[in-house]
This record gives C-alpha cells, structure tokens and sequence, in this order.
C-alpha cells in the first residue's frame, strides 16, 4: 500500500469511481489517521458514507473539507446531496447554488440544484436551471425528465410532454424512473391517438399506483363502443394489474386553449356515454 498521503488519496479516488467503496475507505482511513484534518481526505470520507446511503453521517467530513476550502465544489455538490437525501431542500439549494455556480460544473451538479428548487415548489427558477443541465447534457434522459417535471409544475404542459418524451427516447427503461421516482399515487395518461404510444410503460407502474387510461377521447364527436374499451384495457392488462388500471376521457373538451372543434350537442353525447 502507498506510504504517500497524495498517492492514497488519489488511489481511493479511482476506487470510488470503480464503486469500490470498501477499498477506497481503507487508503482514506490511513491518511485520517495520521492528519484528522486533511480536507480531501475528510471530503472523500463524505461520499464513501453518501455511497452507502448514510447521509446524515456524511455531513460531518463533508464540513470539515469546506471549512477548509469553502468553494470546493466537490464537497459542496456532495453536501448538497446529503440535505436533498434528507428532504432538506433549503439547506440543499444553498449547497447545491455554490457548487452549481462554479464554470465547469456538470450537469448532474446543475441539475441537483435544479432539484432542491423543484422540491420547493419554486417551478420557474427550476425551469431555468434544469434548461441549463439539459443544455449542458442533451441527451440525458434524467436531465429531461426533470426538466419535464418542471415544467409540468409551471403550467407548460406541452413543453413538459416534449421532455418526457425525449426521456423515454433517450432511455427507453426511463419510465421506471417516470412511475417509481415521482411522488404520485395517479398518473392520468392521454391514450385516444396512436401519439400516445402502446401500454408498454405501464410494466413499470409500482404496486399501490393507479394509471388512469384516458382512452376516451374528447377531440372529436366520435364515442368509443364498449367493446372497443374493453378491447383496450385488456391490451393495457397485460403489463399492468387491471386492479391497478382506471377508465376516463384523455382530458376535458378543451385539450387545447383553442378548444376542440365539437358542437355542444356532441359533447352532451360523450359526456353521457
């Protein structure tokens, strides 16, 4: 094992990137042991601790590399994660503005900000965060969902469905993340047109979640037969529990802030069908 505190340090750090935390806690141990203080090695102790889901234990390493250098960004991206693990979304922005605000930060760093905004309900000043880490990495479908997210939370439903969508593009497995990540206990999901997509996102829906089929449509004078209905959940039930599937309109008779083009007479038709 290297004697040099340096070489141990950037041992561990090659073996934090390989997820070999033990390894790594080994070297960063040693250096500990001989300078309690020492800034790198207290900052890697801080995400060795993150890696094994120990956040509130991560802090205390994590403070003591700032006190020492207080723009260090590792440590403040790392910090910041520890108070979003928390739900100490405060606390997280604060961290999480610093290590954001530095020239090369990346964009997992800009997005973590973007995600203590959104979980504050402060949907504008995250939309502009989150176009940033999406600008930064465009093909990351995390940065797109979101940068979804949050534009669903500012009204811009249409903009929000165009992220979604390049999420799923971009990772098609995505729509785990989409059902299991996002605190929902509904998802009520357009599914009238071809442009909707098949049902096969639906296998990841988690259990106790409900997806609420919106497979009749209010775009048109048309009215959907029984069977027809029928024929479509039963396509949805085989990737999902019919227990866990609901029936409703895609949306209301204005999907649009143009409206639909439907007379009065038709939408009484729908609405008692």
């Amino acid at each position: 094992m290297a004697r040099n505190p340096n070489d141990q340090l950037a041992r561990a750090r090659t073996l934090l990137q390989t997820g070999n935390a033990p390894g790594a806690q080994v070297l960063i141990d040693a250096v500990l042991a001989r300078a309690p203080a020492n800034p790198e090695a207290n900052c890697l102790l801080g995400m060795v601790r993150l890696m094994a889901g120990e956040a509130r234990a991560a802090e205390a390493p994590l403070q003591i590399t700032l006190r020492s250098d207080p723009n260090n960004a590792m440590a403040l991206d790392s910090l910041g994660l520890c108070y979003l693990m928390q739900r100490r979304f405060g606390e997280a922005e604060q961290a999480l503005r610093k290590a954001a605000a530095h020239p090369r930060a990346p964009a997992v760093v800009v997005m973590r900000f973007g995600l203590s905004l959104l979980e504050q309900n402060k949907a504008t000043d995250a939309v502009s965060v989150l176009q940033r880490a999406a600008a930064l990495a465009p093909r990351d479908a995390d940065c797109q969902m979101n940068l979804g997210r949050a534009l669903h939370m500012a009204g811009d439903s249409d903009a929000a469905r165009r992220a979604f969508e390049s999420a799923l593009a971009f990772a098609p497995g995505n729509a785990d993340a989409l059902f299991n990540r996002m605190n929902a206990d509904a998802y009520f999901m357009e599914y009238d047109t071809d442009r909707a997509g098949g049902f096969e996102p639906l296998r990841y829906l988690k259990k106790g979640t409900i997806a609420v089929l919106g497979l009749i449509t209010t775009k048109t004078g048309k009215v959907e037969t029984v069977d027809e209905l029928r024929r479509r959940i039963d396509e949805a039930a085989k990737f999902a529990p019919l227990e866990q599937l609901a029936l409703s309109p895609q949306c209301g008779f204005a999907s649009t802030i143009g409206g639909n083009m439907l007379t009065e007479e038709e939408q009484w038709k729908i609405g008692r069908a």
